[in-house]
């Protein structure tokens, strides 16, 4: 009796499409997280607002907010999107995600700074 060995797995095919595509949304979703860095810096200015009664914690957080998270939000998707290439799996849409949660985050953070300025 011989031994055969089983067949060896077949590995999936890359699809080029899907990794030209997900390179350009990533390098728009970089320059949307830029842009949006530029707007949040300016939320500080919402302080001049003030006069008596301003939450400066929830400013504070607003702030922090739309500065962080979006660049954390982008860092991780690029991470994501490198490990779904290195397996083989479809990643075009994490870039697209991204894009939603670096806009997201942004306005939450001004959400936040604006409600600060309420008292």
């Amino acid at each position: 009796m011989t031994y055969t060995p089983p067949p060896l797995p077949v590995r999936r095919q890359r699809a080029v499409w899907d990794l030209w595509l997900t390179i350009a949304l990533l390098l728009v979703a970089v320059l949307v997280d830029i842009v949006v860095s530029f707007f949040a810096v300016f939320l500080v200015f919402a302080a001049d607002a003030c006069v008596s009664s301003c939450d400066s914690g929830l400013m504070s957080t607003g702030f922090l907010v739309a500065i962080v998270l979006p660049t954390v939000a982008l860092v991780m998707g690029i991470i994501g999107a490198i490990l779904l290439l290195v397996f083989r799996r479809r990643a075009f849409w994490v870039p697209i995600v991204v894009i939603a949660l670096v806009i997201g985050l942004y306005f939450l953070g001004a959400a936040l700074t604006y409600l600060g300025t309420l008292g």
